[in-house]
C-alpha cells in the first residue's frame, strides 16, 4: 500500500470534530459534494497522483489504479479546500490576489523541506492555494463577529442541525487499566454514577445537568455522541488527557435538545471564539462522499480527519470478504 506523505503541509492532518456525513453522490464526475459545491473525480485523481500524497514521481494520468488510502487523502484535502472557500463566500468574502500570493509563498517555502516534494502539480498548487487563502480570510472574518452580529450568527445556526443542538449526558473517565473490570460492572447493571464508588480510578466528569452545545464537543466524544441511543452507555472512547496520558471515556446521552436561536447564541459565540477551523470541519463532516471513494468523513486510526473506506461487502452467509479482497474493492 502506498504511504500517504504527511509531513508536507500541516493542513493535511487537521483535527475534526464531527461525523455527520452520508453517501448519495451520483453525478458521473462528482467525487463529493460539500456546502452545495462539487468536488470532481478529475481533481481528486490528479491530486492523488501528486507527490504530495506519496505518489512516485513517474506517476501519470494514465495510471488506471490508485491506492484507496491515497485517493481518500486527496479527496479529503479537496473537500476541505472547497468547504473553506465556500464558507468564506457564504460569509460575504472572496479570495483576494494578496491572500493567494501569500499562500503561494507559504507553499514555496515548504517545498523540499522535511521530506516534502521539491515540486507539486498545478492541480495540487491550486487546491492548496484555495485552502490556505480561504483559511486566512475566513479567520479574519470570524474575528469581526460580535454578540450583536445577529446575521452572522444566523449563518451558523441555520447552516447545520448540530449548531442548534445541545447534548445532556453523563460522562465517566477511567484509567484504561480498569476498563475491562468497569465494563463488566456496567454489564451487571451498574450505572455510570455508581462506578466511582467501586473504582477509585473512575471519575464523573459530566452529568445530565450539563447540557453542552454538540458542536463544541471534541471529535471522538462528538463522534460517539451523535449516533448514540438515549440512555445507553456507548462503547469506550479512548483519548489522551492534557498530559498526553491515555484515558477512557464512557458516555451516556440522557437528552438531546434542539434550542431556539436565542438559546443557541452563547454556544455559537464560543464556537466562533475558537476561530473558523472547528466550524469548517463540521461543514466538511457533512459532505456527501461518492461510494467509490468512501462512506463518510470521520476519523482515521490516528484520530485525525479522514474519508473512511466504503463498508466491506457482506457475503450471502453474512460473513465478510477476505481482507485482501476488501482492500481491492476499496481501491478506486
Amino acid at each position: 500500500m502506498s504511504r500517504v506523505r504527511t509531513p508536507f503541509f500541516f493542513l493535511l492532518a487537521l483535527p475534526i470534530l464531527a461525523v455527520l456525513a452520508s453517501c448519495g453522490v451520483t453525478a458521473d464526475d462528482t467525487a463529493a459534494t460539500v456546502d452545495g459545491k462539487t468536488v470532481s473525480i478529475e481533481t481528486v485523481n490528479a491530486l492523488a497522483r501528486d507527490e504530495v500524497f506519496g505518489a512516485p514521481g513517474a506517476s501519470t494520468a494514465n495510471d488506471s489504479v490508485l491506492p484507496g488510502e491515497q485517493a481518500r487523502a486527496a479527496l479529503l484535502l479537496a473537500v476541505q479546500a472547497t468547504a473553506w472557500a465556500s464558507e468564506l463566500e457564504r460569509f460575504g468574502g472572496s479570495l483576494s490576489a494578496q491572500a493567494e500570493d501569500q499562500a503561494n509563498q507559504q507553499i514555496d517555502a515548504q517545498l523540499g523541506q522535511q521530506g516534502a516534494p521539491s515540486q507539486i502539480s498545478a492541480t495540487a498548487r491550486a487546491v492548496l492555494v484555495k485552502f490556505l487563502a480561504a483559511q486566512t480570510l475566513l479567520g479574519e472574518r470570524f474575528q469581526s463577529i460580535q454578540e450583536s452580529s445577529t446575521e452572522d450568527l444566523r449563518l451558523l445556526y441555520d447552516r447545520l442541525p448540530i449548531a442548534r443542538e445541545l447534548t445532556c449526558m453523563t460522562v465517566a473517565s477511567a484509567d484504561p487499566e480498569v476498563q475491562v473490570a468497569v465494563l463488566k460492572q456496567l454489564e451487571s447493571g451498574a450505572l455510570l454514577e455508581e462506578l466511582p464508588g467501586v473504582f477509585p480510578e473512575v471519575n464523573i466528569v459530566a452529568t445530565s445537568r450539563d447540557c453542552i452545545p454538540t458542536a463544541l464537543l471534541s471529535g471522538l466524544i462528538q463522534q460517539a455522541v451523535v449516533g448514540a441511543e438515549l440512555g445507553v452507555t456507548t462503547a469506550p472512547v479512548t483519548a489522551t488527557d492534557s498530559q498526553g496520558n491515555p484515558i477512557t471515556y464512557l458516555i451516556r446521552v440522557d437528552e438531546r435538545k434542539v434550542v431556539p436561536f436565542e438559546e443557541a447564541v452563547p454556544g455559537l459565540l464560543k464556537l466562533i471564539s475558537q476561530g473558523p477551523d472547528t466550524w469548517v470541519q463540521l461543514v466538511v463532516a457533512s459532505a456527501q462522499i461518492y461510494p467509490r471513494y468512501g462512506s463518510e468523513v470521520g476519523f482515521g486510526p490516528s484520530g485525525q480527519a479522514a474519508v473512511l473506506p466504503p463498508p466491506a461487502p457482506e457475503l450471502p452467509g453474512g460473513g465478510l470478504l477476505d481482507p485482501r479482497v476488501i482492500q481491492a474493492t476499496n481501491t478506486p
